[in-house]
C-alpha cells in the first residue's frame, strides 16, 4: 500500500479544468487580490491570484455546492513576477495541497525594485490572505483554515506576514482590511533567519539580500542591530512588541546534515536556519508559556523527504483535525475500478474509525451515540480502519468501475469515542 504521502504525491498531475462542476480535473480560478489595481495599470500583473480547486470543487457562483475549504497560501521563491492574466504556473506543493482537499492560492507578490524592502512585498502577501478571508463565502473558503507557506524569499516574506503585525483594521470601512492577515498555521520552506549568522563576505548581498533588506549598503556596513530587527528570530522573540499574544505552529523545513556555522554562513537556503529558527521557537515557548503552539510544529528535513511538500500538507492536515474538534476527512486518493485510499486524521490512537458512503446529505442518528447525528442518509458503510499512533486512520477499499464520474458523499465516525468528522463531496475518476 502507498504511503498517505506517496498518494497524495500520485495525484499531483498538471491537468488542469477551466469549466463547471461536472469537470474532472481542478479547475483554476484567476482574480487579483488589490481592488485599487485596474488592468490598464502597468503593474496590474504583480498582485494576480491563480486560486487552485480540488477536482469537483469551486466557487458558489460557478454553481458549486458550499462547502468551504481548507486554504493554502503558497509565497514563491524569487524576485519575481510568475504569471500574467490567463497565464498558470504550478509546483509540486500546488497539486499536493489540492489533491489533499485544500484550495491551492498562488499569489505574484510586487518586485522588490531599488529603494524598497521585502515588507514592501510581504504587505501585498498579508492583503491577499485579508482579500480571501473577505470573499471566503464567495470562494467557497474556511477562513479559519489559512496555512501560509513560503518558499525561499516568499519565506522570507510568509515569516513577516505570520509574526509580525496584523495588518487588520477593524474600523475601515473597507471589508478587506478588516480582515486579520494572520495563518492559523505558517510552513517555512528553508530560507534565511538570522541575518547575524551570514559571513561579511556573503557574495550575493549586492544582487539579492541587500536589494531586499538594506539597499545600498553593503553586508559589512548593516549593524548587527539591523540585521537582528530584520530577522525572524528577533520577531519571534518579542512577539508583544507586535501585538501578538501567540505563535502559529510552524512546519520548518531544512537541512539537518549542514556543515555551517554563525559568522561563515554564505548560504540564504542554509540549513543552519531550520536549527537557529526551532532555537528561538523553544525560547520563544519558554518565555511566553505559549508550549502549544511550540508542541504542534515539526521540523521536516530534507535530508529525509526531498521534496517536502507532500509532508508540509500531511502536519497541516494533522493540525487542522485538531481545531476541527473531531475527524478531519480528507478526499479520497485513487481511481474507480482499483483500490481508493480514504483518510481521516483526528482520531484518538488505536480508535476503530468506519468510513461512509452515499448520495443524499441528511441528518440521521447514530446508534450508541446519542449526541451525534451523521450526515449521510443513504449511506453505506465502506469499512472500517484502526488510528495509529498520530491518530490516522487510512482504509484501502476497491471502487467500482461504474463510479467514474460520479460523486458520492464521504463521512468517517468514530463509533467508540462518538466523533463524526467533515463530509466530503467525492468526485471519483
Amino acid at each position: 500500500m502507498l504511503s498517505i504521502a506517496a498518494a497524495l504525491l500520485a495525484l499531483a498531475s498538471p491537468a488542469v479544468g477551466s469549466s463547471g462542476p461536472a469537470q474532472q480535473s481542478p479547475l483554476v480560478v484567476q482574480v487579483n487580490y488589490d481592488a485599487a489595481r485596474q488592468p490598464s495599470d502597468p503593474d496590474y500583473d504583480e498582485t494576480l491570484l491563480n486560486l487552485v480547486y480540488p477536482a469537483g470543487s469551486g466557487p458558489l457562483s460557478m454553481g458549486f455546492e458550499a462547502r468551504p475549504l481548507p486554504l493554502q497560501v503558497m509565497l514563491r521563491g524569487g524576485n519575481s513576477n510568475k504569471f500574467g492574466p490567463g497565464e498558470l504556473d504550478y509546483d509540486t506543493q500546488t497539486f499536493v495541497a489540492s489533491s489533499a482537499g485544500m484550495v491551492a492560492a498562488q499569489p505574484n507578490l510586487p518586485v522588490v525594485g531599488p529603494g524598497e524592502q521585502f515588507r514592501d512585498s510581504a504587505r501585498s502577501g498579508a492583503l491577499c490572505i485579508q482579500f480571501l478571508r473577505a470573499n471566503a463565502a464567495e470562494y467557497n473558503l474556511d477562513p479559519e483554515r489559512v496555512l501560509l507557506v513560503g518558499r525561499s524569499f516568499g519565506g522570507i516574506a510568509a515569516y513577516s506576514i505570520a509574526l509580525e503585525y496584523d495588518l487588520a483594521q477593524p474600523t475601515s470601512s473597507d471589508p478587506v482590511l478588516q480582515q486579520s492577515s494572520y495563518p492559523q498555521w505558517l510552513s517555512i520552506r528553508i530560507t534565511t533567519s538570522s541575518l547575524n549568522c551570514f559571513s561579511e563576505n556573503v557574495d550575493n548581498w549586492a544582487t539579492t539580500l541587500g536589494v531586499f533588506f538594506f539597499p545600498g549598503q553593503a553586508f559589512a556596513e548593516s549593524t548587527e542591530s539591523q540585521r537582528l530587527l530584520d530577522s525572524p528570530i528577533w520577531w519571534m522573540l518579542n512577539p508583544r512588541q507586535y501585538g501578538r499574544t501567540s505563535t502559529p505552529p510552524i512546519g520548518i523545513v531544512g537541512s539537518e546534515s549542514h556543515a555551517d556555522v554563525c559568522d561563515t554562513n554564505t548560504d540564504v537556503h542554509s540549513g543552519l536556519f531550520m536549527d537557529l529558527m526551532w532555537d528561538a521557537m523553544e525560547e520563544n515557548a519558554r518565555a511566553t508559556g505559549d508550549r502549544d503552539a511550540f508542541e504542534r510544529s515539526r521540523r521536516i528535513d530534507k535530508d529525509v523527504y526531498e521534496e517536502p511538500s507532500g509532508q508540509i500538507v500531511l502536519w497541516a492536515a494533522e493540525q487542522m483535525s485538531d481545531t476541527w474538534g473531531g475527524l478531519y476527512l480528507t478526499p479520497a486518493v485513487g481511481q474507480a475500478g482499483g483500490d481508493v485510499t480514504y483518510s481521516a486524521y483526528g482520531a484518538l490512537p488505536g480508535a476503530p474509525v468506519t468510513f461512509f458512503s452515499g448520495t443524499q446529505a441528511g441528518n440521521f442518528p447514530i446508534g450508541g451515540c446519542p449526541e451525534l447525528l451523521g450526515e449521510i442518509v443513504d449511506f453505506a458503510t465502506l469499512g472500517t480502519a484502526t488510528a495509529n499512533a498520530a491518530g490516522i486512520a487510512v482504509l484501502v477499499a476497491p471502487a467500482a468501475a461504474g463510479l467514474v464520474g460520479q460523486r458520492r458523499l464521504l463521512h468517517a465516525v468514530d463509533l467508540t469515542n462518538c466523533e463524526a468528522s467533515n463530509v466530503w463531496s467525492q468526485l471519483y475518476q
